[in-house]
C-alpha cells in the first residue's frame, strides 16, 4: 500500500516520501494496520491532496511549520 501511494506521490516529493517510510521501517513500524483488501484507487481527494506535502506538516500543539525529516514537532 505504501508503494502504491509512493508511485501516486508528486516526482518531487518521492524521495522524501521513501526517506519518511525508511525511517517507519527502521523504527519497526509497518502498514499492518492498512487492510489489504482496501481498493487503493478509492483514496479520497483529501488523502492524494496530502502527497504534495508529505514531510512538512503544521504542530497540532504550536500551530508551528517542521518538517518530518528534521524533527517531531515540538
Amino acid at each position: 500500500m505504501l508503494e502504491l501511494l509512493l508511485s501516486k506521490a508528486p516526482p518531487g516529493k518521492q524521495d522524501e516520501l521513501r526517506s519518511l517510510i525508511d525511517i517507519c521501517v527502521q523504527r519497526g513500524l509497518t502498514n499492518k494496520s492498512i487492510d489489504p483488501f482496501e481498493d487503493p484507487s478509492q483514496f479520497c481527494a483529501a488523502t492524494l491532496s496530502r502527497l504534495s506535502t508529505i514531510g512538512y506538516d503544521i504542530c497540532d500543539l504550536c500551530g508551528a511549520k517542521f518538517s518530518a525529516l528534521a524533527s517531531p514537532g515540538c
